[in-house]
């Protein structure tokens, strides 16, 4: 349930500063498009050292696919989190 009401309040926030988000396609695109390949960077290295990490050490079954999946997301989560923190620090 926890989950559904943060979809809808996501959902609900972007639909009432739609138009916002509209007007300010340049903001928005200098914002997300850093964000994203970020993101994208920090995923597929860190899925790469993880992966390549397991392989190297044989099937000790310390790392895996799914260490490295979970691993990956958390490196390329963190970066939201910052941002997030460093705009409401400076509003």
């Amino acid at each position: 349930m926890a989950l559904l009401g943060l979809l809808y309040t996501i959902l609900v926030m972007f639909a009432y500063q739609g138009h916002h988000i509209v007007e300010n396609v340049r903001t928005v695109f200098r914002i997300f498009v850093p964000m994203i390949l970020y993101f994208i960077i920090m995923w597929g290295g860190a899925f790469a050292l993880v992966f390549w990490l397991s392989r190297r050490e044989g099937d000790k079954g310390v790392f895996g696919y799914e260490m490295a999946v979970v691993q990956a997301f958390t490196a390329g989560s963190n970066n939201f989190v910052c941002y997030v923190s460093a705009r409401s620090e400076s509003s």
